[in-house]
């Protein structure tokens, strides 16, 4: 009697561990259309220690579940090697193009407008560059501090030259009006 309560708790342990293992290749084959990556590594992790904390299961569905399981993880890790691999080619591209708005910028403040009209012009110029630079990615992580140090230089410059020409402005402004108030009183 206890052997065959013995056997039937087997079998239903194997049909369960099998059931889950199913149930863990169909989230990897679901993994397979997830497009943001740091999500996809976090969950196929989760998926794969899931994995191993399920017990056996049946010996005769054994080899199709383990060859169906490794084929998923094999797929989701060649997906985020081509990603990883991919950015780091696109990290040249991406320097190339941060240095070509560092010559953008230094050909854009060298000459410095005289009028609130041009400076607000420069000024939406020189955010545009900035937002640009935001969008183009990363680079690699021996130039990044580099050459953002040398784009930052420009905008800090050219903000500087901005601040100086209203500061000054104001201060003939305010002379002017200090004329206009004697002369009156």
């Amino acid at each position: 009697y206890n052997i065959n309560i013995y056997k039937e708790l087997k079998e239903n342990d194997l049909k369960i561990n099998f059931s889950l293992k199913n149930q863990i290749i169909h989230q990897l084959n679901d993994l397979k259309n997830e497009s943001n990556i740091k999500q996809l590594e976090k969950q196929l992790r989760t998926l794969q220690n899931k994995w191993e904390e399920i017990g056996p299961t049946f010996k005769e569905h054994w080899e199709e579940l383990k060859s169906s399981y490794w084929e998923s993880i094999h797929f989701l890790y060649d997906k985020i090697k081509t990603h990883y691999k991919d950015l780091k080619s696109n990290q040249a591209e991406n320097l190339t193009t941060k240095k070509q708005f560092i010559v953008e910028i230094e050909n854009l403040i060298q000459n410095l407008p005289a009028s609130h009209k041009e400076w607000e012009s420069m000024t939406n110029e020189v955010k545009s560059l900035q937002e640009k630079w935001k969008l183009a990615g990363p680079v690699p992580k021996k130039d990044n501090e580099k050459i953002w140090e040398e784009f930052r230089k420009h905008c800090d410059q050219f903000f500087n030259s901005k601040k100086d020409f209203y500061k000054e402005k104001n201060e003939s402004n305010k002379h002017n009006a200090d004329q206009k108030k004697s002369k009156i009183g």
